[in-house]
Formats: structure tokens, C-alpha cells, sequence
């Protein structure tokens, strides 16, 4: 339970209050509620500073990566095969990551983890600055970004109920992934102006925005009975419970199927908008950076859905339709060759990303045991590596019949999965909460 604060408890009657406070009071309560507490306030800035760096990279990165290759299909193969390295450490220490999120401290587990993303973004700026990035030097620090990330992700999530009350979850979570969609909005397009001014520019950047998110993090205070125990049980046979868990409880098997399928067949056009900026828009890196930017606006509308929405008894609804809209908005962008329809159709694809998953991640943290908080998330973070590895499959289409007709055809793919989980799981469509079992010892 999360600490309590004077402030949080004990009001003054309303009656007493003037009227701008009491409307204050009355936000604090609704879709703000989570804010109450100090700790995941702390929390939400270290959201902020790390999404914004995030998506910063996003752009920063695949410009980098397109200047250094020559020639428009290798381009295209590398673009897909830098975020491909990126993925690796999220696919083989994803899990491992969850363990080390129920086992230790995450609050130290944070400090590192944004401590190694400091020194990443750091290195990559230098190798620009000295002259001396290429393709194969530039592979190392990205690749070790996503080792941070693969650690970083589960312990950050997996913090949310230790701060806020059962009831504030879903809350938190929504108002965590505005803290990630707002950043969306204005990161890609800091970085697509900060570029023209040096490509390393926007990596030293970074590297100062990360810093303040080290130190926000760390403000956060948990109490000792809050922490993670370190069980006597080994590592291993902690991580077999985490994967016999998943396997076995249909509902969580589910949630995360449904989830891994936008990021596999509709997320990799985002290593595609390169393309879509310099080939089909002829917007260039300001562009791109625009691009980028309507998929995050579309994003706070969807988590601020979710923070409205709240507690919900259709959740697996919501999630299917968020699959379905999301599907035919990627349909879409890749059947026009204007910008500013195409920024029409990055919003909604923005919009429905986010909710579905808010929607995933409250159905996981508010029905799973607190024990198995840490190696669930890590499964859902499993997601983020799919999505490079659905982009090999979008770079080889794009190479043979074209980057629009790639993302039509995964955007179609993805929407056309909906309807199958509405048939696999009816239960779930039909609106009925499925609590979520404890894992058996």
C-alpha cells in the first residue's frame, strides 16, 4: 500500500472550501487520483524523462542508421536489422529481467539500468562527434540499450501497485501511459530539429534527460515491507514458476497473445517512417519527426480513455476493438501518399496502441498475484522485441513489393486477428471478469 501524506487524508470539509479547490479536489479523485501519492509522482516524472529519451532514440537512431548505408534496399534491410539487435536482449533477458524485478530491490534495479542508458546515449553522441560511426560500431551501444531496457521496463511497471491502492491501478497505469504517450508528441519532434544541427545532438541530449530521470526515480521511498524478498528459492527455478504461470492461467495467456500481435504484424512500420518520410511524404528528418509526433497525440487521447474508463468489466472488449481499429488505421496510412491524411491515420493507430495497452496492463497487475507482478510484466515487455522482429518481415516485403504495400498488408493482417480471438475466447468477449489464479507452489 502506498504511503499516506497528510495531504492525502485529512480534509478540510468541502463546505469550507473555496470552489477552485474543491474542483481540484474533485480531479485528485477522478481521472487524477493517482496522484495522490508522492511516490508514484515520482515515479510519473522519472515516466516522463525516460519516454521522452525513448522516443527521442526512436528517431535519433533510425536517421543515424540511415545515414551511415548507402543504397535504398540494403537501407531498408539495415533499418529493420538495427531494431532487430535491438530486440535480442528483449527477447533472451525479458524474463530474466521479471525475476530480477521480484527479487531485488527495484528501485536499485532502476538506478542502474538508467545509469547504463546514460552512458549508451553518451557513447553513441561521441562515435558522431570523433567522425568515426559506422554501421558495425554503432551496433554495440544500441544493442546494450536494449539489455537496459530488457531490466528497466519490468521493475519500473511492476512498482506501480506497491505505490497506489488496489482500486488506483488501472489509473496509475493509464496516467503512466500518458507519461509515455506526451513525450511521443513532442520527443520525435525535438529530435527531428535538434538533427539538422548535428546527428549527435539529439544523443547528448538524451543523455542529460535520462539523468533527471535517474533522480527522480530515486526519490522514491518504500517501505521495508514493500520491498521484493529475496526468496530462498534459485533464480531458475523462480523463473520456471513465472513461465508454468503464464502456460497455465488461460486469461493471462490470452491478454499477452492478443498483445504480441499488433506489436508483431502492425508496430514495425515504425522503423518503416524513415521510408515513408524520405520516399512517399519527401519530408525528410523534420518529417519524420512530425510523423512520429501525430502517433503521440493520437496516443494521450487513447490513455486518457483509459484513465476515464477506469476500473472496467469489459476489458478484453475494449482490447479486441483497440486490435481491430488499429489494424485498418496502418490499412490506411499505407494507401495514401499525402502528409496530411497520413497524419490522420497516425493518430488513430497512436490512440488505439495506447489503450490496448493500458488495457493489457491493468488486466495483468490488477488480477495476478503481487509475488508474480515483476516475471508477468516482463512477458507483456516481451512485446517490445517483437516488434523488430516483425520488421525483418516488413523490410523483406518492403524491399519486393514496396514500403506502402508492405503496411497495408500487416495492417490488414493485424485487424483480421480480432475477430479470431473473438471466437478463441467468448468468455472473456462477453465482458466477465476472469480473476486470475495464484501461481501454485
Amino acid at each position: 500500500m502506498a504511503n499516506k501524506h497528510p495531504s492525502d487524508t485529512d480534509r478540510v470539509p468541502e463546505k469550507f472550501l473555496p470552489s477552485l479547490v474543491r474542483k481540484q479536489n474533485d480531479l485528485m479523485r477522478g481521472p487524477l487520483v493517482s496522484l495522490r501519492n508522492r511516490n508514484f509522482r515520482y515515479l510519473m516524472a522519472g515516466q516522463v524523462a525516460h519516454s521522452a529519451a525513448f522516443w527521442m532514440d526512436v528517431v535519433a537512431r533510425n536517421w543515424l542508421v540511415w545515414g551511415l548505408t548507402e543504397g535504398f534496399a540494403q537501407r531498408a534491410l539495415m533499418l529493420t536489422l538495427t531494431n532487430l539487435i535491438r530486440a535480442v536482449p528483449l527477447l533472451a533477458l525479458g524474463p530474466v529481467g521479471g525475476v530480477v524485478a521480484d527479487r531485488f530491490d527495484r528501485k536499485v534495479v532502476l538506478f542502474w539500468c538508467q545509469l547504463a542508458t546514460i552512458l549508451v546515449f553518451f557513447w553513441m553522441g561521441l562515435l558522431v562527434t570523433l567522425h568515426v560511426a559506422t554501421y558495425w560500431n554503432v551496433v554495440l551501444p544500441i544493442f546494450l540499450g536494449g539489455v537496459a531496457i530488457a531490466f528497466n521496463n519490468p521493475a519500473r511497471t511492476s512498482m506501480v501497485p506497491e505505490l497506489v491502492p488496489r482500486p488506483e491501478v488501472n489509473n496509475a497505469i493509464s496516467l503512466l501511459q500518458t507519461a509515455q504517450s506526451v513525450p511521443q508528441f513532442f520527443g520525435p519532434a525535438i529530435a527531428g530539429f535538434l538533427i539538422p544541427l548535428g546527428v549527435e545532438v539529439p544523443f547528448y541530449v538524451m543523455s542529460g534527460i535520462y539523468v533527471f530521470a535517474l533522480v527522480s526515480t530515486q526519490f522514491i521511498q518504500l517501505e521495508k515491507a514493500q520491498q521484493p524478498q529475496k526468496l530462498a528459492a534459485s533464480a531458475y527455478s523462480h523463473l520456471k514458476e513465472g513461465l508454468v504461470y503464464v502456460r497455465t492461467q488461460r486469461p493471462v495467456f490470452l491478454a499477452l497473445m492478443l498483445s504480441f500481435v499488433p506489436m508483431f504484424l502492425g508496430m514495425p512500420y515504425v522503423s518503416l517512417l524513415p521510408i515513408f518520410a524520405d520516399k512517399v511524404f519527401h519530408v525528410g528528418g523534420s518529417g519524420l519527426g512530425v510523423l512520429n509526433a501525430a502517433g503521440g497525440i493520437g496516443a494521450i487521447l487513447g490513455a486518457g480513455m483509459a484513465a476515464v474508463v477506469g476500473r472496467s468489466q469489459r476489458y478484453w472488449p475494449l482490447a479486441l476493438g483497440s486490435v481491430l481499429v488499429f489494424g485498418l488505421s496502418l490499412v490506411g496510412f499505407g494507401g495514401v501518399s499525402i502528409l496530411g491524411v497520413g497524419l490522420i491515420f497516425m493518430f488513430v493507430a497512436g490512440a488505439t496502441t495506447a489503450l490496448l495497452r493500458v488495457v493489457i496492463t491493468s488486466m495483468l497487475l490488477e488480477n495476478t498475484p503481487k509475488e508474480m507482478h515483476g516475471r508477468v510484466m516482463s512477458m507483456f515487455l516481451l512485446n517490445m522485441a517483437l516488434q523488430p522482429a516483425g520488421s525483418i518481415i516488413a523490410g523483406s516485403i518492403t524491399e519486393v513489393l514496396g514500403v506502402q504495400f508492405a503496411v497495408m498488408l500487416l495492417g490488414g493482417a493485424c485487424a483480421a486477428s480480432a475477430p479470431v480471438f473473438y471466437v478463441v475466447a467468448p468468455r472473456l468477449t462477453a465482458g466477465r471478469r476472469v480473476e486470475f489464479q495464484p501461481a501454485k507452489r
